[in-house]
């Protein structure tokens, strides 16, 4: 039995000022004209039922996802952790009700544009980690030097499939643009797409192994009869470790599959050209927007009766709110986070 667990608690700060506490990016219709975290679960069900979709969240983000997404299992951490301690408490929230799922793990900020592709390589991944016990990375073929993604460096293929089950060298942190390239010319190196498809039990043995003190709060919460108490005192003494870190780079039954396949990461508003059709000049707009000897921006109005003029202006994000007015070169996009941060700092929560 394939479950899908879509992990969901992500603040998403790079999507500011539309991205709110009262309104979370995985809730935002920037893609479709639905939300993201309802995209992701719609692509889902032709592989894998709307009863075998867990999202892995918070109470608090959980209260807007469940508005669109009522008939989905939730898996609710008191507070975050990082995607070792979420994919932990998911293994046993699924086992209770599925016994030893296999279970693929997505986050709720991914694009897809050839979906048909997307759940082959999903069901490539399945059918190596119910036979052969491993944990399958879904690696991305790299398009150009990105220095946003970690990366995955792999050896040989030893399946016979079209889709490529290959051995797992190394695990590589994010480069810098000169590593980037080295890796993209040596062409043995994928993205790491933050994909895992694996055996409940499996995934649980390597955590028992390599993170105890998480697996025997995991035990805990499981022999409470995952009490909210309980769950709330493990939390709190756990320390935030990716799953990467934590399990990945430590087990010897990880292998990728070579995802070849059209893919973007929900990462921040330069998105917005990736998926959306641009005019003569590179611009992508929605709303009332007129663009002089303007070229290659991303404007986003919410104002119906507000016309946003550009004139003269290059490679810009501008995104405007009823409150709020971002203005930012498209370079420092992944920089937006920084102003959530100064908004906290300075108590300006009506902004948050």
């Amino acid at each position: 039995m394939l479950v899908s667990v879509i992990m969901a608690g992500g603040k998403g700060e790079r999507f500011w000022p539309l991205s709110r506490i009262s309104m979370p990016k995985q809730c935002l219709k920037i893609v479709t004209k639905k939300s993201i975290i309802e995209d992701t679960v719609d692509r889902l069900k032709p592989l894998i039922p709307q009863k075998n979709i867990f999202i892995s969240t918070n109470k608090t983000l959980s209260k807007h996802i469940k508005k669109v997404l009522p008939k989905v299992s939730y898996v609710l951490e008191p507070f975050g952790r990082d995607t070792a301690a979420a994919i932990g408490l998911s293994c046993i929230e699924v086992m209770k009700k599925h016994k030893d799922a296999v279970i693929f793990v997505e986050t709720a900020d991914h694009v897809y544009l050839n979906p048909k592709k997307y759940l082959q390589h999903i069901k490539a991944a399945y059918d190596e980690a119910d036979k052969n016990d491993h944990i399958v990375l879904i690696g991305i073929k790299p398009t150009f030097p990105n220095t946003g993604f970690g990366y995955i460096k792999h050896g040989e293929q030893f399946n016979k499939g079209k889709i490529k089950v290959l051995e797992l060298k190394q695990f590589k942190e994010k480069p810098n643009l000169s590593k980037a390239k080295q890796f993209l010319k040596a062409g043995n190196y994928l993205w790491n797409s933050g994909m895992f498809v694996f055996k409940a039990s499996v995934m649980l043995e390597e955590i028992k192994k390599y993170m105890p003190q998480l697996y025997k709060g995991l035990i805990k919460i499981k022999r409470s009869n995952f009490s909210d108490k309980v769950k709330h005192e493990v939390f709190s003494k756990l320390k935030k470790v990716s799953i990467d870190f934590g399990v990945m780079e430590n087990s010897v039954k990880t292998v990728v599959v070579k995802g070849d396949f059209p893919w973007e990461d929900v990462g921040d508003w330069r998105l917005m050209e990736e998926v959306h059709k641009k005019d003569k000049s590179g611009n992508v707009a929605f709303g009332k927007t007129l663009a002089m000897n303007s070229k290659g921006n991303v404007v986003l109005s919410k104002d119906k009766k507000k016309l946003v003029a550009l004139y003269n202006i290059k490679d810009m994000i501008v995104v405007d709110t009823d409150d709020a007015l971002l203005v930012c070169p498209k370079k420092d996009a992944q920089k937006v986070k920084e102003v959530v941060h100064e908004l906290k700092k300075k108590k300006l929560d009506k902004y948050l």
